[in-house]
């Protein structure tokens, strides 16, 4: 995330680092969950 901080520090831009943030939370519930399921099975 501060790699594209550090690239775009436009303050007009801004709403791209929340987006980003926010797909990056997704991806990061998606994969923990899926390996919750694979490694834990009930």
């Amino acid at each position: 995330l501060k790699m594209f901080v550090d690239t775009n520090p436009d303050g007009d831009k801004i709403i791209y680092t929340k987006n980003i943030r926010f797909v990056l939370a997704a991806v990061k519930g998606t994969i923990l969950q899926l390996n919750l399921k694979e490694h834990n099975p009930v």
